[in-house]
């Protein structure tokens, strides 16, 4: 076949040569291909990161299950079980460090939460593990929280703190709403309080009824809760873990879904 004249061909169509690009169009693709390269890099980077730090929490957390099956036979009469998780509160130095290490590469995905925490997943029971203001300000005045713990249901929110204390231990509770504001942002709406004096003597809500002492501890509680204080962003959530911050002391609250809701 003859050559076709002012095309880029050679003696034959066969052999086609591809005319060179521009240079421009180069300069971008190639650019382009840097940006992929860099962008797969860092994403496979970040999962290796969040994959790193939730098996250092799991490793932390397990290290804690003797212990925690040891005091549960000395507790078996106990109509409420310690969490399995909440004892990390107050763990050794070493142990505090891998889960702020960890917490903080699980806050770095970036990820958006609001999908999961809207959906049926994010219902049941979350003990959390990690709050350093929490064991800081509890430690200081000889009191130990275990276990500090959120129930979210169809119904609403639950929140359950027991205190260990020379004085006497017992229960400091609140139930309400819980609005997931946008995909990285939630608010919980407290609308009763009670106190409930004794380790097994946790009850459910009680709405605001009963003995004179229950009708003030709920009135205080009302009193006392800031709408504000309650909007929380959260930097991490998946089926076992949450990540949430106290904005008033900038500090990181993580919990794990150790059960379904009833």
């Amino acid at each position: 076949m003859a050559a076709i004249s002012g095309a880029p061909f050679s003696s034959s169509f066969l052999h086609y040569r591809s005319p060179p690009l521009p240079k421009y169009y180069c300069t971008t693709w190639s650019s382009r291909t840097s940006f992929f390269c860099a962008r797969a890099i860092g994403e496979a980077s970040v999962s290796a990161d969040y994959s790193e730090a939730k098996r250092l929490i799991d490793e932390v957390l397990r290290k804690g299950e003797k212990e925690e099956e040891e005091s549960a036979v000395a507790a078996a009469t106990s109509s409420v079980a310690n969490s399995a998780v909440s004892w990390a509160l107050y763990c050794d130095k070493e142990s505090q460090r891998l889960l702020a290490e960890s917490v903080e590469k699980l806050c770095a995905s970036s990820q958006d939460a609001g999908p999961f925490l809207s959906s049926e997943n994010a219902l049941g029971v979350w003990d959390v593990f990690y709050a350093p203001h929490i064991s800081r300000i509890s430690k200081s005045v000889g009191v130990k929280i275990n276990p500090l713990r959120y129930i979210l249901s169809p119904s609403g929110f639950v929140s359950n703190v027991q205190y260990m204390s020379p004085f006497g231990d017992g229960w400091l509770s609140a139930a309400g709403d819980f609005v997931v504001r946008d995909n990285q942002t939630v608010e919980v709406l407290f609308d009763s309080f009670w106190w409930d004096i004794g380790r097994d003597s946790l009850q459910p809500d009680p709405k605001g009824q009963g003995s004179v002492l229950r009708t003030m501890v709920n009135v205080m509680g009302k009193g006392a809760f800031i709408q504000s204080l309650s909007v929380y962003p959260v930097h991490f959530a998946d089926e076992d873990i949450v990540v949430f911050e106290f904005t008033p002391l900038k500090t990181k609250i993580a919990a794990r879904k150790t059960g379904n809701h009833t």
